[in-house]
């Protein structure tokens, strides 16, 4: 099994580490008097699947939300360099384990003032891209197939083919190999995370993700105080 997770990118437009910690102490409040990350857990995959879930898919969320332990940090997280023109957000309640769409991101555009994109992975076979503006109130949502009939996906939420939002956020010289690393089958018929890390690469993202224990060399951690 491969994995499902998120990975949140906030467009720097000049944070202040002073800013995002303002910020992060806003989500982590909010977050405190919400849902459960269970509960989140299991209206992400209902959304991914367009189905509600059987007592059998709830069984098995409730098991491997076990296993991840409760006694985990779950304060987001963000790495910060001042140069980085994206800026990588963990929030363990909308990345590990979860699909998140444009619906899922309008908060964090929000709360932080500026366009927010996610990438997705679906038991390492399926990739989401997902972006939103809330100033402009543009949203797109985007799903890269593993095969042509595969239908563990949402398709009221996701259209396919190439997300031409993702070559707006691109350098003009890099667009041509970005299209070429979302259509291709040649390097990444396997993995959709091998796809997402290069795209990601040629947008000039970084990633967190703390049960790999990564993090971006170079950038300093800010968490809420």
């Amino acid at each position: 099994m491969g994995a499902t997770m998120s990975y949140i990118q906030l467009k720097n437009r000049g944070f202040t580490k002073e800013e995002l910690q303002e910020c992060l102490n806003v989500l982590y409040g909010e977050k405190e008097k919400g849902a459960p990350p269970l509960q989140d857990l299991e209206r992400g995959m209902e959304a991914l699947t367009g189905k509600a879930l059987t007592e059998k898919d709830r069984t098995l969320l409730h098991f491997l939300h076990s296993l991840t332990g409760e006694e985990q940090d779950k304060r987001p997280q963000m790495a910060f360099r001042t140069d980085a023109p994206w800026l990588p957000l963990w929030q363990t309640w909308l990345c590990d384990g979860v699909i998140v769409s444009s619906g899922d991101l309008g908060a964090l555009s929000k709360t932080f003032r500026t366009p927010v994109l996610a990438f997705a992975l679906f038991d390492s076979d399926v990739l989401f891209a997902s972006y939103r503006d809330e100033a402009t109130g543009e949203a797109y949502d985007y799903a890269r197939l593993p095969f042509e009939d595969y239908e563990e996906y949402d398709d009221e939420v996701y259209q396919l083919g190439f997300p031409a939002f993702l070559a707006d956020l691109c350098p003009p010289e890099r667009r041509e190999e970005l299209r070429t690393a979302w259509e291709t089958d040649e390097e990444y018929e396997v993995f959709a995370d091998d796809r997402m890390w290069k795209l990601m690469e040629l947008l000039g993202m970084e990633g967190i993700d703390p049960g790999a224990e990564q993090f971006p060399a170079g950038f300093e951690q800010i968490i809420p105080n």
